[in-house]
């Protein structure tokens, strides 16, 4: 056919030779046909849509074009994405649209997280690579995760009250930065008001049983579209052998405990309690949860040992966690952190039971807490850096001397210093008994010294062990740097003379004896004195020499 048309057309091009230029037209036209050079059409896509309880949604979209269609996908981006001017996007999260019946593509996306509105935008590609332009709609995430905030103690003489109003502020603070608000949060303090940085009241009731129970038992279910939220409760003051003290009421762990049991009978979600006094470790055995049902309780002590609140609080466990949530820490890595900062001047351990067998700290519970990849807000990070000091004093061992010359050098930090901190621990501390909380270690501030040092000397290293400092700093917006630990160690040789000569000392056999001594040599704390013994306190002459 095609042949025929082509003779007809060159016949009439020998009679007419004005028709010459279109032949030829006509002629390349019927060998080569237009290409295709438009892009697929988006006819429709997904509806905005609002989820909750879950972190999945179904995207899809209507394409159709003249070629075949290679591709279609989603760009999804998170709510109140802000790139940074100074890089390049490198990296958006997407994902295909799978092609399903007639013209429809589509995919389920589960990694609807953070609270707030997703962007989406779909594009389609064809064979020939024409693309579309993008065709938008919205995931919105609505979630209503709920925190109580306790701040116990405030009766008279109540030593521990102005450490607790500023760890309880602190973590209403962080908890905001993490997206709750006022009315997601219920604080409870016996305080008259609590101001938050705008001077808004933040404070809902007394804390008092009746206050805490109604707020567990009815306002953290109450407002719920689906009793499928997480509830966040944190306890700090005094505290004592399964007990936490409010103003006028003592708290017993178990009854804290039958109110999360009836609470988590309807509530699908999870349970996170973070309790911060003496003898906090005590609530793991009694808060065990309901069988099916997953709760996380973190303590900031063992059983039997007390906790530090030193210097109002800003030298606590408390206060070292709730300032890396606010800057966006995993709950977890929040813990870790706040563990290893307060064990450098304390010997509390703080524990974590996440498999509900009422022990902590097993490998088992740490796994799981680190598998969780929210547990606190959502995780949002902030520019804000935590002041890094790149060089501080170093570790030494003192004779005769009793000052040392404490300093930090090279202090990174996207915010002003407001201040240099050193606290110290000194040797044999004694902590007293395990329900009464550490408030009196030493602190000096270092001033500053000109090229981003700081310094101050100080002078009572006068008894013989170990003296355990950390030098940290403080920003101007209250944030605690990575504390830096440095070991001034002091003994003499008469130390090494009464090893030498315990040692030596033979009874009746000529074995050897070893006889009691002052744990201020006792190395290995089996309280005697030993091969062990002398060669650390030849060591520790050795370094100081």
């Amino acid at each position: 056919m095609k042949k025929n048309i082509a003779l007809i057309l060159f016949k009439i091009c020998i009679v007419c030779p004005i028709f010459l230029l279109f032949c030829s037209f006509s002629v390349l036209c019927q060998e080569n046909p237009p290409t295709d050079n438009y892009p697929p059409i988006i006819r429709s896509v997904s509806q905005p849509q609002t989820i909750s309880c879950t972190n999945s949604a179904l995207l899809y979209a209507d394409v159709i074009d003249e070629s075949d269609i290679t591709k279609v996908w989603a760009e999804i981006t998170p709510p109140n994405y802000q790139p940074d001017p100074d890089k390049p996007i490198t990296k958006i999260d997407s994902i295909d649209l799978v092609h399903g019946e007639n013209s429809f593509y589509q995919a389920t996306y589960h990694e609807f997280k953070e609270e707030g509105t997703y962007s989406i935008a779909i594009y389609a590609e064809d064979a020939k690579g024409n693309r579309s332009e993008p065709t938008e709609t919205t995931v919105t995430v609505f979630k209503e995760d709920k925190a109580i905030i306790v701040a116990g103690g405030g009766y008279e003489g109540d030593i521990l009250w102005p450490a607790t109003r500023k760890c309880a502020n602190l973590a209403h603070y962080a908890l905001t930065r993490q997206g709750y608000t006022k009315d997601t949060i219920y604080y409870l303090s016996s305080a008259d008001t609590e101001l938050d940085a705008d001077n808004n009241n933040i404070r809902d009731k007394d804390a008092t049983e009746a206050n805490f129970e109604y707020a567990v038992k009815t306002w953290a279910k109450d407002g719920a579209k689906e009793a499928c939220h997480d509830i966040f409760i944190y306890m700090v003051d005094h505290g004592g052998p399964e007990k936490f003290r409010m103003k006028s009421d003592l708290l017993d762990a178990k009854v804290l405990d039958s109110w999360l049991d009836e609470v988590q009978t309807t509530l699908t979600g999870k349970v996170i309690v973070l309790y911060d006094a003496c003898e906090s470790g005590s609530f793991i055995p009694s808060l065990t949860p309901p069988e099916g049902k997953e709760r996380i309780v973190a303590t900031s002590t063992e059983c039997g040992e007390s906790a530090v609140f030193a210097n109002e609080g800003y030298d606590s466990f408390s206060y070292r966690f709730f300032g890396n949530l606010s800057l966006g820490a995993k709950f977890y890595d929040a813990f870790v952190s706040a563990k290893k900062s307060i064990q450098l001047i304390s010997k509390q351990r703080p524990r974590i039971d996440a498999n509900g067998n009422g022990k902590g700290s097993e490998d088992e519970d740490k796994a799981l807490a680190e598998g969780i990849n929210k547990l606190l807000g959502y995780e949002k990070t902030f520019a804000d850096d935590i002041p890094i000091i790149e060089k501080c004093t170093s570790n030494q061992s003192l004779q005769k001397e009793t000052c040392v010359l404490l300093y930090a050098d090279n202090i990174k930090t996207t915010n002003a210093i407001n201040e240099v901190v050193a606290v110290i621990r000194p040797p044999n501390y004694i902590t007293g008994s395990s329900d009464t909380p550490i408030t009196n270690l030493t602190r000096i501030s270092l001033n500053p010294a000109g090229s981003n040092r700081y310094e101050a000397q100080y002078c009572e290293f006068k008894e013989k062990g170990d003296y355990h400092i950390i030098i940290y700093a403080v920003d101007t917006k209250g944030t605690l740097g990575s504390p830096e630990e440095v070991i001034i160690s002091k003994f003499d040789l008469s130390d090494v003379i009464v090893a030498l000569k315990t040692f030596v000392k033979t009874d009746e056999s000529g074995t050897a004896s070893r006889y009691a001594v002052s744990p201020v040599i006792d190395v290995n704390g089996d309280g005697k004195i030993g091969l062990e013994e002398v060669i650390y306190v030849l060591q520790k002459i050795a370094e100081g020499v």
